[in-house]
């Protein structure tokens, strides 16, 4: 089953490696777009070739605005597009809130609230020029939860990062 025709498209998957970015990914290139996955591991060519994903992949911490901008730098020079940009990269932490850290809060705060402004405000100039020469313009995708409308006793970090 194909999503769309996305032939001539390109698209920056965040957080490519878990279950869900692996299975936009393989959505994406099943309607044709070119990928880039982006997530921590130094491994990107492994990852690629156990799930048969065909594209490129960058090394990404998404709470990083260096990573953020050698990522657009890299799909500007390579593909001179960005079409979709998928802001998927996310981190739960399972804990009761009187256990929490504040470094526990952060990190959500920083990879699900951060990540997706980072990446969208470093990737938006190659979006706009993308979306202007193509007439289906171009789309940010931010991946959430029902978590961020509802509370989960165990999950408070999370449910308030996927909220923002």
């Amino acid at each position: 089953m194909s999503i769309a025709n996305l032939q001539g498209r390109f698209a920056l998957v965040t957080g490519c490696m878990g279950g869900i970015g692996t299975a936009i990914c393989q959505a994406l290139g099943e309607a044709g777009a070119t990928i880039v996955g982006g997530d921590l591991s130094p491994d990107g060519e492994g990852w690629k070739a156990e799930h048969g994903i065909k594209g490129d992949y960058v090394q990404l911490d998404v709470t990083k605005e260096e990573d953020w901008a050698g990522a657009s730098a890299y799909i500007e020079r390579e593909y001179g597009a960005l079409d979709i940009l998928v802001n998927n990269a996310g981190v739960s932490i399972v804990d009761r809130m009187e256990d929490t850290t504040l470094e526990a809060w952060r990190m959500q705060m920083a990879v699900n609230s951060d990540g997706p402004f980072l990446g969208t405000k470093a990737c938006l100039k190659l979006l706009k020029k993308s979306g202007a020469t193509s007439p289906y313009g171009s789309s940010v995708v931010n991946i959430s939860s029902i978590a961020g409308l509802r509370g989960v006793s165990m999950s408070t970090g999370y449910c308030a990062s996927k909220g923002a």
